[in-house]
């Protein structure tokens, strides 16, 4: 019950994942190529609950965190795509646009 008018509320959000950061790198030990994302909140592991799919094909998680996910690239039809998702067991985080819409990644030998 509200004892001022208007009576308004804000939803504040709190403990969100977000994605702050990540890179693609070369991996002499795997011969290929892995993804870094870097973030806070991810609440994830190695197990179902993250996924990262690129062109259509889920590649494989190497390992999970709370604060990165190390992700071996498996299939990409492109060395540089923006078709990338990227999936934490709390949904999508917070600051995927350069990930999927603006800069995306590049594969470079």
């Amino acid at each position: 019950m509200c004892q001022v008018e208007p009576c308004t509320f804000k939803y504040v959000s709190t403990d969100i994942a977000t994605l702050l950061s990540y890179s693609v790198d070369f991996d002499s030990s795997l011969d290929d190529y892995v993804l870094t994302l870097t973030g806070t909140n991810f609440g994830a592991f190695t197990g179902d609950n993250t996924e990262v799919i690129i062109d259509g094909f889920h590649q494989t998680i190497i390992s999970a965190s709370d604060t990165e996910v190390k992700v071996h690239l498996v299939n990409v039809l492109d060395s540089s795509t923006m078709n990338i998702a990227f999936y934490l067991p709390s949904g999508i985080p917070a600051g995927t646009d350069d990930l999927d819409m603006n800069i995306g990644i590049s594969l470079t030998p």
